[in-house]
Order: structure tokens, then sequence, then C-alpha cells
């Protein structure tokens, strides 16, 4: 996947699902950190398409944290420099 392919505002919120993994000492950008980089961002229509679908928005943000925290956490090394295959998936499509 190459980021020149995706629109500014589709490499923003990679770029925040990066900062996301990296922060969480995680060893890959999952889809979670995609979501939740998503949530985060309030120019993202995320949150009005949820809510138009009868979505609970807290009850998917505090999913997406339980989510998160089981991820497996790198010690040591670099942290999330790289898509896993779902996100990559996901990043593809956007």
């Amino acid at each position: 996947m190459s980021l020149q392919n995706l629109t500014i505002k589709s490499q923003e919120v990679l770029q925040q699902a990066q900062q996301l993994a990296f922060s969480d000492n995680h060893s890959f950008i999952e889809t979670e950190h995609i979501l939740q980089a998503l949530l985060n961002d309030k120019d993202s229509a995320i949150d009005f398409l949820l809510k138009k679908n009868n979505v609970n928005v807290n009850y998917v943000e505090e999913k997406v944290k339980v989510a998160l925290a089981k991820l497996p956490k790198t010690t040591g090394g670099t942290a999330a420099q790289t898509l896993n295959r779902d996100a990559n998936n996901v990043s593809t499509v956007t």
C-alpha cells in the first residue's frame, strides 16, 4: 500500500492510528487503532454514521479501548511501523 494513493484525510487517520499504536508499544497498527483514530477525529463522519445507524458510540468507544488494551506490547524494539494484514486491507478500501 502506498500512502500517496490515499486521500489527505485517510493519510492523517493512518498517521494518528500509527501514533496510537506507537504510544501503546504495540507491534503493529491494527484495525482497532484505525477505528480509534476515526473516533478521535472530530472531522470524521464516523460519529454521524454510527448514530444514524442507531449504534451507541460510547459502547463502541469502550469496546475499542478494551480491544486495544488486549493487544500485545513490544519491549526493546521499534513499535508500530507497519499495518497488520487486516488493517492493510481496511486502508486499501478507504
